[in-house]
C-alpha cells in the first residue's frame, strides 16, 4: 500500500519468465509475463503508517510507467494530494486508459500523459523537451518503469534490455530534467528498484552481456545495482 512503509524487510527470491509464454517482440512488456517462483526466503514484514495528509498542491510530478502497477497507484495517490501528475508511457492508449481509471476514482485528478519509450534514448530526450514546453519547474521525478526477466534482446541503440531500460534511460531522463528540477526549491528524485542488487555482479568488460553469457536474472539484478549507483551519481 502506498501509505505504508516496511520497517524491516528481508526478501530474496528468484523469478524466471515462463518460457511457455511468448512475449513476441514486445520486450518492454516482459514484466507482465507470468513468472515462476523458484526460491524464496521471506521474513514477516512489519509496517507503519506514513503521514498521508501532506498536500502537494502546485507541485509537478513525473512518473515513468505510471499506467500500471505501482506507478499507477502512485499517480492516483499523488493526485489525491493535489499534485499535477505526468505519466510517461510508451503506449498512449494504455496511458489514456490509466488516466480514465484514476479520474474515475478521483474526478479532481490533474493528470496528463506524455509519450516515453525507454527503449529509445531519443524518446527520452523528446519527453524532457516536451515537458519543458508545458512546465517551468519539476518538483518530483519518480523513475518507476522497469522490465524483468526479458529474453535476450537489445534496445534501439544496442544496449542489453535491462541495462538500457531500467538504468540508462532513467539516468538520461534525470539528466535532461535537471534544469526543471533546479527551479524547484525542494526537488527530489525517487528511483524505484528491487533487492536484486544483492545478487548482481557487474562485468564492466561485458556490461551488455554479449557472447553467450546472457542470463535473465543477471541482466535484471545488474540493472538494480546500476540504478542504485546512478542515483548516487545524480
Amino acid at each position: 500500500r502506498i501509505n505504508e512503509i516496511p520497517t524491516y524487510t528481508h526478501l530474496i527470491c528468484g523469478l524466471f519468465a515462463d518460457p511457455s509464454v511468448s512475449s513476441g517482440d514486445d520486450h518492454y512488456e516482459a514484466i507482465q509475463t507470468p513468472v515462476s517462483l523458484i526460491y524464496a526466503n521471506i521474513n514477516i514484514i512489519e509496517t507503519q503508517r506514513v503521514n498521508n495528509s501532506k498536500r502537494l498542491d502546485g507541485q509537478v510530478v513525473v512518473i515513468t510507467g505510471g499506467n500500471t502497477g505501482i506507478g499507477k497507484e502512485t499517480a492516483f495517490q499523488l493526485s489525491l494530494r493535489g499534485a499535477k501528475v505526468y505519466i510517461g508511457c510508451r503506449d498512449e492508449t494504455k496511458a489514456e486508459t490509466a488516466i480514465r481509471d484514476i479520474k474515475a476514482r478521483n474526478p479532481k485528478a490533474n493528470i496528463k500523459q506524455l509519450k516515453l519509450d525507454l527503449c529509445l534514448l531519443k524518446s527520452v530526450r523528446d519527453f524532457a523537451k516536451n515537458l519543458s514546453q508545458f512546465e517551468t519547474q519539476l518538483d518530483i521525478l519518480i523513475n518507476n518503469a522497469g522490465v524483468f526477466g526479458c529474453p535476450e534482446g537489445r534496445t534501439q541503440e544496442g544496449f542489453e534490455l535491462h541495462f538500457g531500460i531500467n538504468y540508462l534511460s532513467h539516468f538520461l531522463l534525470t539528466l535532461h530534467l535537471l534544469p526543471l528540477m533546479r527551479v524547484s526549491p525542494k526537488a527530489r528524485v525517487i528511483n524505484v528498484a528491487a533487492g536484486g542488487y544483492g545478487l548482481g555482479k557487474i562485468n564492466f568488460t561485458n556490461i551488455n552481456l554479449r557472447n553467450g553469457v546472457y542470463n535473465r536474472l543477471d541482466g535484471y539484478n545488474n540493472s538494480a545495482i546500476q540504478s542504485g549507483t546512478g542515483q548516487a551519481l545524480e
